[in-house]
């Protein structure tokens, strides 16, 4: 049917598709790999997915006071140097996005770009792996194993501290919420409270 020389030809031709299909799919992979994390820059926007962005409003002096007031807690305040509306900076913007499945995953985004924390909260939960990066969902998913096998077969809401991150989640079937963050990339005056 093919004579020696058609043979090799095939045989190359199939190789090089081979490695071709080899070298797209770890593209394909490193692509994926390379959308946002956390401890990196926010992720790409996913097909059939909204986003907006803004920066919380700025605490101030007087809104510290009236919540302390209303929650009964004593507040200490620094001698305001101006008007007692001064208002305290806010060091990161809040990356919002509504993926296709309804679920709105908010990425807290440092000054220098940097991806600190996450939260969810809809329908479905979004890949966390994805969220988290390689490095820390793998720390993630230490921490979360332990759990489990410290509390049994309980189910509920989970708190994960591991390695260099923090997951709190839980919810049920049709509403997960989620929050997850790096307490050393935290900006001053930021807390894991802050992350919802």
């Amino acid at each position: 049917m093919f004579d020696s020389n058609q043979s090799r030809r095939v045989r190359a031709c199939g190789l090089a598709l081979a490695a071709a299909a080899f070298c797209a799919a770890g593209l394909l992979a490193a692509a994926s790999s390379a959308q946002a994390a956390l401890g990196g820059g926010p992720m790409a926007t996913p097909d059939g997915a909204t986003v907006t962005s803004s920066t919380p409003a700025p605490t101030t002096a007087s809104a510290t006071m009236r919540n302390a007031i209303v929650s009964g807690a004593s507040v200490t305040m620094p001698a305001a140097s101006g008007a007692s509306g001064t208002s305290a900076a806010v060091p990161y913007t809040v990356r919002e996005t509504t993926l296709g499945t309804g679920t709105v995953v908010r990425e807290y985004v440092s000054a220098g770009g940097i991806v600190f924390g996450v939260a969810w909260n809809g329908p479905a939960l979004p890949q966390l792996s994805k969220i988290f990066g390689d490095q820390y969902y793998q720390q993630y998913s230490e921490g979360a194993s332990a759990a489990r096998a410290a509390r049994g077969v309980a189910r509920g809401p989970s708190s994960v501290e591991h390695g260099g991150i923090v997951v709190k989640s839980g919810g049920h079937m049709g509403h997960f919420i989620g929050a997850a963050w790096l307490p050393a990339q935290l900006p001053a005056g930021v807390t894991g409270d802050d992350i919802r």
